[in-house]
C-alpha cells in the first residue's frame, strides 16, 4: 500500500476508502482501488466533488465505459447517466433488485455513482454479493446451480 489510501471493510460487502482524490488517482493508487474492488466489490467514496470531465477520467481508467441507453444524460456528457428520482417517486430506480447493464450481452463491470443531491433520509441503494451468497450455499446446492444457465 501506498500509506495514504485507507481501506476499510464494510462486513460482507464493501469497503470505505479514504486518502484519495478521485480527480488525481496515482498509477500506484489505481492499482491499490483495483485490487480492494476485485476484494470488496463495492467501494464507498466520501467527500468527492467530480466535474464531468473528471468523473469520465475516472471512469476510463476501469475500462471502456459501456453507455447507458435508458436515462438522460448530462449535458454535453452523453456517457454519463442522470438517474434521477424525484420525491413523490415511491418505488426504486429499477423497480426491483437488479444488475446494472443485465440486458447487455457483456455487462458493465461496475458503475461509478456520484450523488449530487441526496435526501435528509431514505434513498439509499443497496449492494447484494451474489458471489457471497453462492460461496454461503451448501456444496450440493452450488452443484445444482452450476449446470443452469439464465
Amino acid at each position: 500500500m501506498s500509506g495514504d489510501l485507507k481501506i476499510t471493510s464494510k462486513g460482507a460487502l464493501g469497503a470505505l476508502v479514504e486518502g484519495v482524490d478521485l480527480s488525481q488517482v496515482t498509477p500506484q493508487q489505481m492499482g491499490e482501488l483495483a485490487q480492494a474492488f476485485a476484494d470488496h466489490e463495492v467501494l464507498f467514496f466520501e467527500h468527492q466533488s467530480l466535474a464531468p470531465e473528471a468523473h469520465l477520467a475516472f471512469a476510463e481508467r476501469w475500462g471502456e465505459i459501456n453507455v447507458n441507453r435508458f436515462f438522460a444524460h448530462v449535458d454535453g456528457h452523453p456517457a454519463i447517466a442522470q438517474v434521477i428520482k424525484e420525491p413523490e417517486q415511491q418505488g426504486n430506480i429499477g423497480g426491483y433488485w437488479h444488475t446494472d447493464h443485465s440486458y447487455d450481452a457483456a455487462p458493465a463491470m461496475c458503475s461509478i455513482l456520484s450523488a449530487k443531491e441526496l435526501p435528509p433520509f431514505g434513498g439509499d441503494t443497496h449492494f447484494a454479493s451474489m458471489a457471497a451468497a453462492y460461496r454461503a450455499m451448501s456444496q450440493g446446492l452450488q452443484n445444482i446451480l452450476k449446470g443452469l444457465r439464465a
